[in-house]
């Protein structure tokens, strides 16, 4: 068993049914710079009940909702929270509960300044919504946290002297490398008992 399940108290893994279902759906965190007011020329948009399922999350941060089917991720639409009786104001709950049955050996990995998390390569800036990884993690202290990029998810006691600076500068350091694919978010967060925020320097 992982550091993160015995953390947490999990079981193993859960297996995949051999049909999509409601315990496939889990929640994806994903970038959106808000860069772009225009649709791009030629780009296709989905509407109705072909419409993906997606919310704000926290700053450059949406929810994005999916099925794993461990091969590859299909994004819930309109049409699914009718096909399985969904609700929207639900899925938030039932993707968390089904993200924590599903997830891959969760490591940490300690640096000299800051700790770095990985799940598989997929979920690890998902693990920002699992709230009761960074109250275990942070013990009552305030954290910071970064997730550049899809399967880089990096922590740091916020009292370590340089510990904002530290992480800032990893964040743009992934961000400004042409060799990183799936760069995700661009901030830096802050953990604390009342849950994450954005977190700035001015604050530090």
């Amino acid at each position: 068993m992982s550091w993160f399940r015995r953390l947490l108290g999990l079981k193993g893994a859960a297996a995949t049914p051999e049909r999509p279902s409601a315990e496939c759906i889990v929640p994806l965190l994903r970038y959106d710079p808000g860069a772009q007011s225009e649709p791009t020329e030629g780009a296709v948009t989905l509407e109705g009940d072909d419409s993906p399922i997606a919310e704000p999350w926290m700053g450059d941060l949406n929810v994005w909702y999916a099925f794993d089917d461990e091969a590859v991720f299909r994004y819930l639409c309109e049409r699914d929270l009718v096909a399985l009786g969904l609700k929207r104001q639900d899925l938030r709950a039932l993707a968390l509960r089904n993200l924590l049955g599903r997830l891959p050996p969760v490591e940490q990995h300690p640096g000299d300044v800051l700790s770095m998390i990985t799940a598989g390569g997929n979920f690890e800036i998902s693990l920002l919504l699992v709230h009761s990884l960074w109250e275990s993690l942070g013990n009552g202290a305030d954290l910071f946290v970064g997730a550049p990029a899809r399967d880089l998810l990096f922590w740091v006691p916020a009292d370590r002297p340089g510990a904002y600076q530290a992480m800032a500068a990893m964040v743009a350091r992934v961000h400004a490398d042409p060799n990183v694919a799936r760069k995700q978010s661009a901030l830096v967060f802050r953990w604390s008992g009342a849950g994450f925020g954005v977190a700035e320097l001015a604050q530090v």
